[in-house]
Order: C-alpha cells, then structure tokens, then sequence
C-alpha cells in the first residue's frame, strides 16, 4: 500500500486526535472542548437569550481546536520535476467536521472560525535577484493549500498499482485531472482563479530554518488589513498568502492539504515541520 493512502488510513484511526473531546491548555492558554462549550452556552442560557449566549461565545473566540501536523524533513528539487516546478504533498488532515456531537442545547451548524498554519522551512540559500527589495520578493519556494473532497474509502482504487498510480498523482502533481480515478475533487479557488491557495514564501536564498505562521479568518476583513493585499493573493512584504474564500469553500468531510512548492532550476524548499490548527464554533 502506498504511503500517501496509507497515511490517510492511519489518520483516521487516529481521528479521536485530531477530534479531540478533551479541553486542553495550549501555550498558556485553554483550548476548550465541544462538551465545555455546550456546558458553558447551558450556562449562559439560564440569563440570556440562546441567540446572544452564541454572540457571547463567538466574541469570547471559545472555540474548540483540532490539530494535525507532520515534523518529517523533505526537500523538493524543482529540479526533480521535468518542468522544473515540482509539487509535492506535505500534510492531508482526516476529514474535518467528522465526530461532532450534536449540541444538547440546540442545533447549532457548525463553522469554520479560523485556521492557523505554522512552517519550519528554508530555501537552497542562495540565488535569485539580489536587486529586489524585500526578501519574500523573487522567492520561488513556496506552500500552497488544497481542499480534497469526496476522498474516501469506498472511491479508493482496488489494486496495488492503481493505488500507486493515484498516490504519485496526489504527491508530485495534485491536478482535478489526475484525480478523477480516485473519486477525489479538488475545490477552486474561485477568487483566483486555481485549484489552490497559496499560504507562505520562504525568505529568498536564505539556509536558515525560519517559523513562519499565518492565520486566515472567517472574516476576510481579518486578511485585507495590507493596503491593496484584496487584490494580490500574496504580500510581497510578509510573503503571506490572503486566503481569501478558502474557509467558506469549507464542507463537511473535506481534508485540507498542505503543497509544497519549488520552481525554477536550483530552488530547492527544505521543509522541517508544518502544522495545521482550525477553529470552529460548534
């Protein structure tokens, strides 16, 4: 068995994870559970309208958080790929939303508040204009954000060379075409005009592992606070990626993917660890 499926497989034996039902302290600071926050709105309801009890919560950002995240190291050669632009499949989160509890209180839907991505990477370290002026400009290292939909088991191809096939598809070069097989659909970014949503350059020719975190909201006012960034997908000056439309593109059992990009002979992105954080309001 391949190990992009096989990685599927054992993410979702492990989604008791990534769906954790235990609140947590998280950086100094409680991460609650789907129970504390149906514990705490039962609360607020005994004084305020349920409506307003949702406003409260919401205000408060009292949202339960999942996580996924890999610290395995890769390096991906633009030259590795006959176009020298390869593509590669760093992360696939288990289906979001899978193993939510109903609210004992109310049917509330649930939503996508915010999601964080955190990346320890570099690029070859050296190379590119030096002319330019900031040092995300001319960065031809790169992660990009996918959403699969409709990927699971039963539109799994049967044999071991099909499995194969598809699992080269999904790793090296992610396209709707080469996925059709495999049941798979990759959602548009419509804003944009593309498959993906870029997240974050590397610092141009630099070999110094950097962190790296950017965090879209539900909101896309909470991404447009960079004069004229509505209109470019990146910010030349952060390297940061808007991700305009990507949490409303958001469906019950999607998996979000994390693409790591290089282009262009010698660009190499060195990756050492990546992370994914989401918030939803439940």
């Amino acid at each position: 068995m391949g190990t992009f499926f096989s990685s599927l497989r054992e993410s979702t034996r492990n989604e008791d994870d990534w769906h954790s039902s235990k609140g947590r302290f998280v950086e100094g600071h409680y991460d609650p559970s789907q129970e504390d926050v149906y514990a705490v709105r039962k609360f607020l309801i005994a004084f305020v309208p349920p409506e307003l009890a949702n406003i409260i919560l919401d205000e408060a950002e009292y949202w339960p958080c999942v996580r996924c995240g890999s610290a395995t190291p890769v390096s991906i050669a633009a030259s590795d790929s006959p176009d020298s632009d390869s593509k590669w499949c760093y992360l696939v989160t288990p289906p979001i939303f899978r193993g939510q509890h109903e609210d004992p209180e109310g049917e509330r839907l649930v939503k996508v508040r915010r999601i964080k991505f955190r990346f320890n990477s570099c690029d070859q370290g050296w190379g590119g204009d030096p002319e330019l002026a900031g040092p995300y400009q001319g960065s031809w290292t790169w992660f990009e954000a996918a959403i699969y939909r409709h990927f699971d088991e039963g539109t799994m191809p049967g044999s071991e060379q099909q499995v194969a096939d598809v699992e080269k598809d999904m790793r090296v070069a992610p396209l709707q075409s080469e996925l059709d097989d495999a049941g798979v659909m990759l959602v548009p970014n419509t804003r944009f005009n593309s498959d993906v949503w870029q997240i974050q350059r590397n610092v141009r020719a630099s070999n110094t592992p950097r962190n790296h975190e950017v965090v879209w909201g539900d909101d896309e006012r909470d991404n447009e606070h960079i004069e004229g960034f509505a209109y470019r997908e990146v910010d030349d000056e952060t390297g940061r990626g808007k991700g305009a439309g990507f949490i409303n593109a958001l469906l019950p059992g999607d998996r979000i993917a994390i693409i790591v990009r290089a282009r262009f002979p010698a660009w190499v992105n060195i990756v050492h660890s990546a992370e994914i954080e989401v918030f939803s309001s439940v």
